[in-house]
């Protein structure tokens, strides 16, 4: 109770002073054991589901079959998407800024940026950081080709698009088409991409090849259709110990050559995460059939002290980018 109801009901020989205390502190004691009995409650089911979310991710990597375990989740927000549920343009964890390369390379489009909805700058910035890894950005882009493998709601092709109007050509490829953007957006696999051989200059691929169960074949497709010079931009999670031959070897084997150093880019995730994935998730508690998956949603969107998000802090799953080249002399 506040102070001036206080004074007031003494006044008028109201409650004893001998008796509040011992009620507000009754009240207190329930509330407080109240929200501790809901705290533990969330801890359980969120360990609960980590360690199902985990042992299943387990199974389906020890056959092989990785990509299945993403799919259908990445199927269902497309559905969400389409239907105005959870209107959604990205999907990834976004990126903040921590070195004075990442804030060198985000400097020139910060005008820009501020014409964006502000939920979705740090997901902006993942693109453009990643796009940064090419040579010649940000300002010698002009007359190449791009193509961004798993594209997905496409809101990164739209940034691009608009932020590097000097590119010759900006389009997205997906399993599960979204927005067409006028034809710019076509359908197709990580393994089959439907063009010809040497046809565009640089492949982007943002946080989506941890759905690839054949990733070497993936990246000799990358290989296939990039013109001789052109570079393959990456960036993606992985848990310690699997898949890490796709940062080492995999590329090499496929007849890359590595540009530059291959980055380690938890703290900025982190920092990304700390700042939006409340704020997505909140998109996914309005309807019931959403809200029904809430304690999923909260790892999948990395939202503070989850399992994946603790895996990202702790460094169990690690996440990289890099730039690798097709060689001009082939």
């Amino acid at each position: 109770m506040a102070p001036s109801n206080r004074t007031e009901e003494l006044a008028h020989g109201g409650i004893d002073d001998d008796v509040q205390p011992v009620t507000a502190d009754v009240t207190n004691k329930n509330a407080s054991s109240n929200e501790t009995q809901k705290t533990s409650s969330v801890k359980f089911w969120d360990k609960s589901f980590s360690l199902l979310w985990q042992s299943i991710f387990n199974v389906f990597s020890a056959i092989g079959l990785y990509g299945m375990f993403w799919r259908p989740v990445y199927a269902y927000l497309a559905l969400l998407h389409r239907k105005g549920v959870t209107p959604l343009r990205f999907m990834n964890y976004g990126f903040a800024a921590i070195t004075e390369g990442d804030e060198k390379a985000l400097a020139h489009k910060r005008a820009i940026l501020k014409e964006e909805p502000e939920d979705e700058h740090t997901n902006i910035n993942l693109y453009e950081r990643t796009l940064a890894l090419h040579p010649l950005h940000p300002h010698k882009l002009d007359g190449l080709d791009l193509l961004e493998i798993s594209c997905g709601h496409g809101g990164g092709l739209q940034w691009i698009e608009r932020a590097h109007p000097t590119l010759k050509s900006v389009r997205g490829m997906d399993m599960t088409i979204v927005d067409t953007m006028g034809g710019k957006v076509f359908q197709g696999n990580a393994y089959n991409v439907p063009l010809a051989d040497e046809s565009v200059d640089i492949v982007l691929n943002v946080e989506s090849s941890h759905c690839y169960d054949d990733q070497p074949r993936f990246l000799r497709n990358c290989y296939r259709i990039l013109r001789p010079g052109g570079y393959f931009l990456w960036t993606d999670i992985r848990p310690v110990g699997i898949f890490a031959d796709f940062w080492i070897n995999d590329p090499v084997d496929a007849g890359f050559e590595l540009v530059g150093p291959i980055l380690d880019w938890n703290e900025q995730i982190v920092k990304s995460l700390d700042q939006k994935s409340k704020l997505v998730f909140s998109k996914f508690s309005e309807h019931w059939y959403t809200r029904m998956f809430n304690f999923f949603w909260a790892t999948f969107w990395g939202l503070p002290n989850t399992g994946m998000y603790r895996s990202i802090v702790d460094r169990k799953f690690l996440y990289r980018a890099a730039a690798w080249k097709k060689p001009a002399v082939q």
